[in-house]
């Protein structure tokens, strides 16, 4: 089993269906997630990271407890961090 990603919710004029953005991922994916999060926000911003993964020792990683400055400010991080991986599937090999 691996870990379930809370994203957030849709926006409130969609009123069709689930309105949660989540996503369960087996172990393997979740790991390289994990790690590409920790990579990309670790150093720079500590705090946002320690927001989205504190539900981590319950195999969640989870966006909704950050502002929307913070949670623009990790997807810029991680947008930011695979943009300068030349090939992300040779980074991380060692999740397959």
């Amino acid at each position: 089993m691996g870990s379930f990603f809370v994203i957030g919710s849709k926006p409130y004029n969609n009123y069709t269906g689930d309105r949660s953005l989540s996503v369960g991922l087996n172990r393997t994916a979740s790991n390289a997630m994990e790690s590409l999060f920790d990579e990309a926000l670790q150093k720079r911003y500590p705090t946002i990271q320690e927001k989205v993964m504190m539900s981590l020792p319950m195999d969640q990683v989870c966006f909704e407890a950050l502002s929307k400055e913070g949670f623009n400010q990790a997807v810029k991080q991680i947008q930011a961090k695979t943009g300068s991986k030349s090939n992300l599937s040779e980074n991380y090999t060692k999740y397959r």
